[in-house]
């Protein structure tokens, strides 16, 4: 007996030594990456303005660009979050199990770099991927990431009347409003008078590094009097975000949370056309800011604009937010929910959504999903996807995550 417990404690001691070492060697490895994890050549024969080389990027890159995807692919696994999420311990104990954690880093770069080429839109972090960091080590944290995972395009032209261009490519780095870097999370169930407390989260958010806490989240307000009353407080939220270089994300659009929950079913809002314009009110006046904007959908039919499809799936619907809200996009809200699909995998789950945008949870481990995602992105009619990757590098333009760079 006595034997088997030190043999135990042998092969325990054996693999948290393993643990520590594989954490620290993947953390100096990925360090030192230096090249982006993908880089391209695009021949054209004469210089068009930036507008124009964002549509032949699309074009002529659409097999390696998969810009649209943000996942929410661990990076880390902290023991002390799990811990905290799961029994309610408190966070002076769940400190004391900060060494136990999963550095998955290193895998998720050599995937992406050797086997799947095609790099994502972005990254969605949750508190579980860095769980328990200082606000400095989230700071470097999406300071690496974000160099890990830059693509490089060299644009060259063949009348050699204009120089090349580089263009730089950066990944989304965002959170969901569950990053515990405050007491309070950001957007859940916020009220209006609320709203004022908000600027230093966002601060705090741009200095660290995210561009998007994918909020605010107006679900819980009374939207007829929150669009009438706090117009204001709104426009000048989004006017924070923006100039600290935050996307603002305006979700979910006209979702009754009272209703039922998107994550596991969908619902039919049977509102007339006049009723959805009213109540829309409070995206319209942040349009009115030309300010570079998005709207998450949820998945639910609004009958007045599509009966046949969800938001998230309807392309009237996507056509209804581009020709009304001018400086929108759409990102949309999570595809592994019930409320958006049963049964689909996930190349045709991709497949049928119209968002400018999709939000997408795992594949860390479950690399087939990578691969469904994959093969999802190939199957879109040629001009929606070359439209789709075209306005999201717009997007990625707006926020500093596109950069052209004459080569001298």
């Amino acid at each position: 007996m006595i034997s088997r417990t030190l043999s135990v404690i042998k092969i325990s001691i054996i693999l948290f030594v393993i643990l520590i070492c594989w954490n620290y060697f993947s953390d100096w490895y990925l360090s030192k990456i230096k090249n982006p994890v993908a880089t391209y050549d695009l021949n054209l024969k004469e210089y068009v303005d930036e507008e124009q080389l964002m549509q032949e990027i699309a074009k002529k890159l659409r097999p390696q660009l998969d810009g649209q995807i943000l996942i929410a692919s661990p990076q880390r696994i902290s023991t002390p979050s799990i811990l905290k999420l799961l029994f309610n311990i408190s966070s002076e104990k769940a400190s004391l199990f900060k060494y136990f954690q999963l550095n998955i880093d290193l895998l998720n770069y050599f995937y992406r770099r050797f086997n799947n080429r095609s790099p994502y839109g972005g990254f969605i972090l949750y508190d579980y991927n860095i769980g328990n960091y200082s606000i400095e080590q989230y700071t470097a944290y999406t300071s690496y990431l974000r160099n890990m995972y830059k693509i490089e395009i060299r644009i060259n032209f063949t009348n050699k009347i204009h120089t090349p261009v580089n263009v730089t490519i950066y990944p989304w780095i965002v959170a969901d409003c569950n990053m515990y870097v405050t007491d309070k999370s950001y957007c859940r169930n916020f009220r209006t008078k609320e709203i004022l407390k908000k600027k230093t989260v966002i601060e705090l958010y741009s200095k660290i590094g995210l561009n998007s806490p994918l909020s605010p989240n107006i679900d819980y307000l009374d939207v007829e009097n929150f669009c009438s009353d706090a117009n204001p407080i709104l426009q000048n939220l989004v006017k924070d975000m923006y100039y600290n270089k935050q996307l603002p994300v305006l979700k979910h659009f006209l979702y009754k949370a009272s209703m039922v929950d998107t994550h596991e079913t969908s619902y039919r809002d049977f509102r007339s056309m006049k009723d959805i314009e009213k109540d829309a009110g409070c995206y319209k006046v942040v349009d009115e800011l030309n300010i570079p904007f998005a709207i998450m959908p949820s998945h639910f039919y609004l009958n007045e604009i599509d009966e046949d499809n969800i938001l998230t799936k309807s392309d009237k619907f996507q056509s209804y937010i581009t020709k009304n809200f001018k400086n929108a996009y759409t990102i949309s809200d999570e595809i592994s929910m019930d409320g958006y699909s049963k049964n689909s995998n996930f190349s045709k789950r991709v497949l049928l959504n119209s968002s400018d945008l999709i939000l997408v949870h795992g594949g860390t481990v479950k690399f087939w999903k990578r691969i469904q995602l994959q093969h999802g992105v190939k199957q879109i009619e040629h001009e929606k996807i070359i439209n789709k990757i075209k306005r999201s590098l717009e997007l990625k333009k707006n926020y500093g995550l596109l950069k052209f760079q004459a080569v001298e």
